[in-house]
């Protein structure tokens, strides 16, 4: 395994390539290209049975940009959770201004 957590397999050329890549190209009976991405639907990243695996295309820089379902809700709850943030920031300042101006 590597940083990520993802299962490596050692080839024959002394290098190492991610598991699930490999289950993926030999699926297809294709090289990936680099613009492809085998996401884990469970979110195990050591799972690497086919019925787990799904092919994404790149759309932007970082996997926030994918459109499968679990992407979209973390980027709904980031928001909620930035926007209470930001609420519970400005709700403070307005009790500090309002003891403020009863002295």
């Amino acid at each position: 395994m590597n940083k990520s957590r993802y299962k490596r397999i050692k080839q024959k050329d002394g290098t190492t390539r991610d598991e699930h890549r490999l289950v993926m190209e030999r699926h297809l009976g294709r090289n990936l290209s680099p613009d492809e991405l085998v996401h884990h639907i469970n979110g195990d990243r050591r799972d690497n049975r086919l019925d787990n695996l799904k092919l994404n295309k790149r759309k932007g820089r970082n996997m926030r940009e994918f459109d499968y379902p679990s992407t979209l809700l973390w980027r709904q709850m980031v928001k909620r959770s930035e926007q209470r943030k930001r609420d519970r920031y400005y709700s403070g300042w307005k009790k500090y201004l309002l003891e403020k101006e009863k002295r």
